[in-house]
């Protein structure tokens, strides 16, 4: 992988990331009954995705979903491969941020391990299919936007 492939898959995780942390800060509030205003899911986005990205700096999840697709027998490029890249991916950053966001949230007390229980696996289905549906558009958005410049003559 050369330097500009490294750069286009960091700022389309960036992205993805972001548009992550959005959802679950939506979802969560929506799941919760809490009172949705643009200040709480701002800053519960902001929240998640500092969370997710500390943990993407610590936590290598592509090359861990690599591993599990290879190890499951998937071919690079297949659609069984990217699905199951992205199942550890959400699987590690839902976790960690979920883990993080319920701490927040109810503090580390009695009510942690079922309040978290409780939002999970909401969390994790609803980001699956948002990380799915949104690092493809992020790849190409990146990649578009990182094109090395052409002057005109």
């Amino acid at each position: 992988m050369d330097k500009r492939e490294k750069r286009i898959g960091f700022w389309a995780g960036v992205l993805t990331m972001m548009v992550l942390a959005a959802a679950m800060a939506l979802v969560g509030a929506l799941y919760t009954g809490s009172e949705i205003t643009p200040k709480a899911l701002l800053l519960t986005a902001v929240s998640a995705f500092l969370i997710n990205f500390v943990t993407s700096l610590i936590i290598p999840a592509s090359k861990l979903g690599e591993s599990f697709a290879k190890t499951c027998g998937a071919s690079v490029g297949t659609k069984k491969h990217y699905f199951l890249v992205m199942l550890v991916v959400t699987f590690i950053y839902v976790t960690v941020v979920s883990l993080g966001m319920t701490a927040i949230s109810v503090g580390l007390n009695e009510t942690f391990i079922p309040a978290w229980l409780h939002m999970y696996p909401v969390l994790f289905g609803a980001g699956y299919v948002v990380a799915l549906l949104t690092m493809p558009l992020a790849m190409k958005l990146t990649s578009a936007l990182l094109q090395p410049h052409q002057m005109a003559p």
